[in-house]
């Protein structure tokens, strides 16, 4: 056994085994690293289409919730025959058992109830400040989140 791992080739072996080196296929630095871009750009295409729907999603999670507070405001309103004072805020709701806890939106801040409304001032204005947490706002994931319905 160890005799015949250690007897020299013969010349004709080796052109057959350098013959044999030529045709095998193989890949070579350039082509890996092409692919290894390629994979890159389409990862990053993707990420960022996956990201903008999360936006998105998050931005109808608060529509549905302003929706839900309004909801939750208008009964409180029946059944106390008052909408609740500004300083009470949404917490009224809770004290009032309408609803058990008061969801915060999206990024974890406290939904904004106003009362007096600023476009009727005898109704409240409930709404998200969005995605920056700030008043106003100019993209769809900026701007303030309110409940729209069709009435």
């Amino acid at each position: 056994m160890l005799r015949t791992l250690f007897t020299p080739v013969s010349a004709e072996r080796k052109r057959q085994l350098r013959r044999l080196r030529k045709h095998q296929a193989g890949m070579t630095l350039l082509e890996i690293m092409v692919v290894i871009i390629l994979v890159g750009l389409i990862g990053t295409v993707v990420g960022v289409a996956v990201i903008r729907q999360f936006t998105k999603g998050k931005v109808g999670i608060a529509k549905t919730q302003v929706c839900k507070l309004v909801q939750a405001v208008n009964q409180y309103n029946i059944e106390k025959n008052k909408f609740p004072a500004q300083s009470e805020g949404l917490q009224a709701l809770k004290s009032a058992g309408i609803m058990k806890k008061v969801p915060k939106d999206p990024w974890s801040r406290p939904y904004v109830y106003k009362f007096p409304g600023q476009d009727d001032p005898s109704r409240p204005d409930i709404y998200s400040y969005g995605a920056d947490g700030k008043e106003g706002g100019t993209t769809d994931t900026d701007k303030d989140i309110r409940c729209e319905t069709d009435d």
